[in-house]
C-alpha cells in the first residue's frame, strides 16, 4: 500500500473513531426521543447500569470488604426499610460495606453504594444509617454520579470501562467516585430527598439531623477527606433544615428492628 493511502486510511479511522465518541456521548447522556420511538434515556439507563455492574465486580475484590453476615444482614435490613419509602430509582440498590476509618459513603453509577465501617460506627441507631442511605439514593436516583463522572473523565473512558478493555480504568473510576465533592444545589437535592423518603418510610427526618450532628462534631483536620462536611456554616444549614423538616411532619417514627450493638461489635476493630 502506498504511503499517501495508508495516511489517508488512518486519517479516515481517526475521524470514525472521533466521530463514534461524538455519537455515544450523545447517545449516553441526552435523555430525548429519537425518530423510531425508543427513548435515549432509556438506553442511557441500560449503559450506566453496565457501568455500575463493572465496577461493582472491582469493589468486590477490594481486600477490605466485610463479608460477615451480622453486619451485611443489618445493613440490608436497613436498606430494604429505606426502599420501602424511595420513588423513582431506576435502578436496583446495593449497599457494600468496606473496612475504613472514615465516616463516608459513595453512590457509584448504576445503584451501587459503598459505607465505609467508619460511617457505621459512628451511627448509635440504625435509623442514622436510613438517613444516610436515604440520601445516598438520592443520589442513584438523581443519577449524579455518572454525570459527575462523565464531566470529569469523558464518556470514552467510560464505554472503554463497560465494554472490559481495560481492567485499570475501573479501579481508576472507583477512586474518581470517592473524591466527587457535590455542588451545594445537587447535595440540597439529594437532603429533600432523604427528608421524603424518611418520611415514607415511617422514619422521622431527625435522624438526617442527628447523623449531621456527628459529622459536624468531625470536622477538624482532616474534614476535606469527608464528603459529608462542608463549612461549618453549610453544615448547620443542612442540620436546621433536617430539623425543621422533622418538626413538620407528623410521621410516628418506627424503629428498625435490627440488633444494631450487636453489629457495632463485629466491625473491624483495628484500623
Amino acid at each position: 500500500m502506498e504511503p499517501r493511502l495508508r495516511g489517508y486510511l488512518r486519517d479516515g479511522l481517526i475521524l470514525i473513531a472521533l466521530a463514534a465518541v461524538v455519537f455515544l456521548a450523545v447517545w449516553f447522556l441526552v435523555p430525548k426521543k429519537v425518530p423510531f420511538g425508543k427513548p435515549v434515556g432509556a438506553l442511557a439507563l441500560d449503559l450506566e447500569r453496565q457501568l455500575g455492574l463493572s465496577l461493582e465486580k472491582a469493589i468486590l475484590h477490594d481486600p477490605g470488604l466485610i463479608t460477615d453476615a451480622t453486619v451485611t444482614n443489618a445493613v440490608g435490613a436497613v436498606k430494604r426499610r429505606v426502599l420501602e419509602g424511595a420513588v423513582g430509582v431506576p435502578f436496583t440498590v446495593r449497599v457494600v460495606v468496606v473496612k475504613n476509618r472514615e465516616a463516608n459513603a459513595f453512590t457509584f453509577p448504576g445503584g451501587v453504594i459503598v459505607v465505609y465501617s467508619g460511617l457505621l460506627s459512628i451511627c448509635d441507631r440504625p435509623e442514622e444509617l436510613a438517613a444516610v442511605l436515604a440520601h445516598e439514593v438520592g443520589h442513584v436516583s438523581h443519577r449524579d454520579s455518572v454525570r459527575a463522572l462523565a464531566q470529569q473523565v469523558g464518556v470514552a473512558v467510560l464505554m472503554a470501562v463497560i465494554s472490559g478493555g481495560n481492567g485499570g480504568q475501573a479501579g481508576d473510576l472507583i477512586q474518581q467516585v470517592t473524591a466527587i465533592h457535590y455542588g451545594k444545589s445537587v447535595e440540597a437535592d439529594a437532603d429533600a430527598y432523604a427528608v421524603e423518603t424518611l418520611r415514607r418510610a415511617r422514619l422521622s427526618p431527625a435522624h438526617l439531623a442527628a447523623f449531621f450532628r456527628k459529622i459536624q462534631a468531625l470536622q477538624g483536620p482532616e474534614e476535606a477527606l469527608l464528603k459529608w462536611v462542608d463549612v461549618h456554616p453549610e453544615t448547620e444549614a443542612r442540620i436546621k433544615g433536617a430539623e425543621a423538616a422533622a418538626a413538620q411532619t407528623t410521621v410516628v417514627d418506627k424503629p428498625i428492628p435490627v440488633n444494631w450493638a450487636a453489629m457495632k461489635r463485629r466491625l473491624p476493630s483495628a484500623f
